[in-house]
């Protein structure tokens, strides 16, 4: 056996045994140990995948927020430099309307100026108030407090009022807070505001269109309309029509609107039993224009409106003649004598008695 060994070829490798095939892995121990470290390394490389991964989105996230704000600061100075241009012009409109009431003001200074050089050299009597003499040049909200606002205030005050609308309530208070005995729609026409007159005409019409006691008023003759309704003047005394003041002061301008609508009622008169045309003929002292627009009314007849007696059986020619001394006072007697104006001697129920109207008697 030996020599059979010995002189067996070199190359021949007897067989290993059973127990050494798993010469790699070991024993069965040693292949567990393995299979977990293996394990282990799969978890960590898992982990540090997410890891990264979270890393990865939270950068982008980070840069897409970071983005985004940049765009809300790119808006936000762009909407702030919109909101200075849009204060820099109200302001500037503010100052312009401080201009304009400035201006007004130094007017109405030089007119009282001459109006008291006139009164002092020629007139005898004594007013509550003239023609002359409005009590102040009023410019509407929001125009008067612009340039005292704060910017934020001042956008504000400027969007409300944009979104709603002027209401006859906010109209009233503006008037009543500046004459708080007066009727509003009176005392607007007294202070020749036309935008408000005409304001107030619509929303008395819009208010009337469906109102069955206006259509039988019409139809009877009975007008309940706003514009023949009589009211309060600036110093409380009441019992004006919107057309008799707006002809005392002398507001052309009102008066001609006030004409012009088919609901006007030109015979009413005051307490004292004046209609406009008295009053016009009174104090007259600019032009003619008033006293023209009202005898030239197709409804300004001889009888019933030129030649009507007030107190006392006085006509609009006699107030002319009596009362007014102004330079005007010549065309407005040719005026109305040219419309068939007569004294009131020339006519029944005359009393040598001019009465002073009630309400200018201070």
């Amino acid at each position: 056996k030996s020599l059979l060994l010995s002189s067996s070829p070199p190359h021949i490798i007897p067989p290993l045994p059973p127990a050494r095939v798993f010469f790699f892995f070991g024993s069965s121990n040693n292949h567990n140990n393995n299979m977990k470290m293996l394990l282990k390394i799969i978890i960590i490389l898992f982990t540090l995948f997410l890891h990264c991964s979270f890393i990865v989105l939270t950068t982008a996230a980070a840069a897409d927020s970071q983005e985004e704000e940049n765009d809300k600061k790119i808006k936000l100075n762009h909407q702030y430099q919109c909101d200075f241009s849009f204060v820099k012009t109200l302001h500037e409109k503010a100052a312009e309307a401080k201009a304009r009431q400035e201006n007004a003001n130094s007017q109405v200074d030089r007119i009282r100026q001459e109006h008291r050089k006139i009164s002092k050299n020629k007139f005898s009597f004594s007013h509550k108030r003239d023609a002359y003499e409005p009590d102040e040049i009023y410019i509407p909200e929001p125009e008067e407090e612009l340039a005292q606002m704060p910017e934020d205030e001042l956008i504000n005050r400027f969007l409300q009022l944009s979104e709603q609308p002027m209401t006859v309530s906010q109209l009233n208070h503006k008037w009543k807070r500046r004459f708080p005995e007066s009727t509003p729609f009176t005392v607007a026409c007294e202070k020749g505001h036309l935008d408000d007159v005409k304001f107030y005409l619509e929303e008395d019409r819009k208010k009337n269109k469906n109102n069955i006691f206006s259509f039988f008023s019409s139809i009877f003759g009975t007008s309940n309309a706003l514009i023949n309704q009589r009211g309060a003047i600036s110093n409380g005394h009441p019992g004006y029509t919107c057309l008799i003041i707006a002809a005392f002061e002398e507001m052309g301008h009102v008066v001609e609107y006030l004409l012009e609508q088919p609901d006007i009622d030109i015979m009413v008169v005051d307490d004292d039993g004046w209609n406009a045309l008295h009053h016009a003929a009174w104090t007259g002292k600019l032009d003619i224009e008033v006293v023209t627009n009202l005898v030239n009314h197709p409804n300004a007849k001889a009888n019933e409106f030129i030649n009507k007696q007030g107190e006392g059986g006085h006509t609009p020619l006699d107030v002319a003649f009596s009362w007014n001394k102004s330079d005007m006072r010549d065309d407005i007697i040719h005026l109305i004598k040219d419309k068939g104006g007569k004294r009131g001697y020339e006519l029944k129920n005359f009393n040598s008695f001019i009465p002073r109207p009630v309400g200018y008697n201070q």
